[in-house]
């Protein structure tokens, strides 16, 4: 699995930022950018490159499903692979509907996270 890309990480809990960072890193990932809410996420999409989105879904000012729908609209980021980790399985399912290429529930193990980005990214 190629490791040398720049991944967004979007969640409004620091906690799971921090604990998804060390996983990601763990796994060979060092470009890792940060988001706390979809907006900031958004800000960034628009003046940074990156290669994966990797979003929470419940979060203030815009939500998971608002980002991906404006990503999915933008013509320079519609082919952006989207992972989505929500700790509600009718929030995988509605990430799906709107576009996510995958999703994952919390708890999960590094092994899934592994998995998921290998089957992403291969």
């Amino acid at each position: 699995m190629k490791t040398d890309i720049h991944i967004l990480l979007v969640d409004d809990f620091k906690l799971m930022l921090t604990v998804c960072s060390k996983i990601l890193n763990g796994i060979g990932f060092e470009h890792i950018g940060i988001a706390y809410n979809g907006k900031e996420a958004w800000d960034r999409l628009q003046s940074e490159e990156f290669d994966l989105l990797i979003t929470d879904w419940d979060m203030p000012e815009m939500d998971g499903g608002e980002l991906i729908a404006m990503v999915r609209q933008d013509p320079r980021l519609k082919e952006l692979p989207i992972l989505v980790i929500t700790g509600e399985v009718s929030f995988r399912d509605q990430a799906l509907e709107v576009g996510a290429n995958s999703a994952l529930i919390k708890p999960f193990y590094e092994v899934d996270l592994r998995e998921t980005l290998e089957s992403m990214l291969s």
